[in-house]
């Protein structure tokens, strides 16, 4: 997810140390697409001899031990998808025999395991462990991911019968290993944690590398004219995170607040912000990314905001850094509990692009949480919060030209290569 590990394998190298990345037959595909390798490197050539792909998928088909019954019911869901031509059919595919012992066949002999998503699972099947886990969702992937568990408490029972078995396999597999390594200690995080007796190493994971030299004769059409779109204007603010605001009707409004990513706060904060300045000179830049960009464009139209408002299609990441490197202002989530930044958060960081994002403590509780400095972003948890930071990044200058130094050396301090070296250190022990 977000390419964590593609970015692990390059801090590795850089370091001297050897790594392979391990992909499933599902990563790149469908929904992410973006986060593709290529989508992430301008030098797929030099990477892709270090990448090897299973032949298993990273869910239900190959992490769940393959009785007669579960490859039954596996077998009934896989059909009902398939019928209704859902994106998720695959997932629910048993895998065969040959595929699980080719699998196995290409990870048993390495020395050291890293793995995220449904990985511990998986290997439980294959009698292997993680010397370290580290989750991409909130809650845990398979354990306490509020979708995940809508899935265990379904009123559809091979539906609630399936999920409950993953999750005490994913359990299993998670206590065995080694370390888990997250930063994000939101109330889903923390319990799924209390259940599994587990406790983290509270550390930033380096989510992307951004130290590589853009090939501009490889840019796409759509960054060559965005880029000509964000020279011609002098206070631009982006925003590339998923869209994710509207209430789902399987969640009640108390469960969608602690996920809801609040996109719309900035759509109607740059509406108030558009009335409050005197030149036409801003514009906010966003993506047709996520279940609710839709409603969001509604809501720009409604607000009569829509000229300017700037919409891309989805970009890939090393696009998406060439823009950053031109912003004025990012906009990151705004969760309504304390949820650590994700990678639209670490992309403005890592280019010294001063981030504004929704954050519940104060600096000396982030001391202590994560025994560095808070990094220095603007803290927003409201609209008008987004409002004020718009305005007072707009009227100064200098600020903005600080926060970039101090938001590019936080990272290279605090994150990139020490977090990689962090990881090393863990696996020595």
């Amino acid at each position: 997810m977000n390419n964590n590990g593609f970015a692990i394998l390059r801090y590795f190298h850089d370091l001297g140390y050897d790594a392979n990345l391990v992909l499933f037959k599902d990563d790149q595909a469908g929904t992410s697409d973006h986060f593709s390798i290529k989508a992430d490197t301008w030098y797929f050539k030099k990477w892709n001899k270090h990448i090897i792909k299973l032949p298993i998928y990273n869910s239900y088909g190959a992490a769940l031990k393959q009785t007669l019954w579960i490859k039954i019911l596996l077998f009934s869901v896989y059909l009902f998808k398939k019928l209704f031509k859902s994106y998720s059919t695959e997932y629910f595919k048993s895998a065969q025999k040959k595929e699980l012992d080719q699998a196995y066949k290409i990870l048993k002999d390495y020395q050291f395991y890293i793995g995220s998503g449904a990985v511990p699972a998986i290997f439980e099947n294959f009698n292997l462990s993680l010397n370290v886990f580290f989750p991409y969702s909130i809650g845990i992937e398979y354990i306490n991911q509020p979708n995940f568990r809508k899935h265990k408490n379904s009123k559809n029972p091979i539906t609630k019968y399936l999920a409950n078995k993953l999750y005490q396999q994913q359990a299993n597999g998670i206590k065995k290993a080694k370390y888990i390594l997250t930063a994000d200690l939101s109330s889903h995080t923390l319990d799924a944690l209390e259940k599994l007796q587990k406790t983290p190493e509270v550390l930033f994971l380096p989510m992307l590398y951004p130290f590589e030299k853009p090939k501009k004769n490889h840019f796409s059409d759509i960054l060559n004219d965005t880029l000509k779109i964000f020279k011609k204007h002098d206070f631009i603010i982006f925003s590339h995170t998923r869209h994710q605001w509207k209430c789902p009707d399987n969640f009640s409004s108390c469960e969608w607040g602690k996920i809801s990513k609040n996109n719309h706060w900035a759509i109607m904060a740059f509406a108030k912000f558009l009335k409050k300045i005197k030149k036409n000179d801003a514009i906010l830049i966003m993506l047709e990314y996520g279940e609710d960009y839709i409603e969001s464009k509604k809501l720009c139209g409604k607000l009569n905001i829509s000229k300017n408002v700037y919409w891309l299609p989805k970009l890939e990441r090393k696009e998406i850094m060439e823009l950053i490197k031109l912003t004025s202002v990012g906009v990151g989530e705004f969760y309504n509990e304390n949820v650590f930044w994700g990678g639209v958060g670490w992309e403005f960081l890592s280019q010294g692009c001063p981030l504004i994002h929704g954050l519940h403590e104060d600096e000396n509780s982030f001391q202590i949480k994560y025994n560095v400095p808070m990094p220095p972003i603007s803290i927003a948890n409201s609209v008008n919060d987004i409002l004020a930071c718009f305005l007072e990044l707009y009227n100064n200058v200098e600020l903005r030209d600080t926060l970039k130094k101090e938001s590019k050396d936080w990272f290279i301090n605090y994150n990139s290569h020490n977090s990689a070296m962090n990881i090393i250190d863990l696996l020595k022990q």
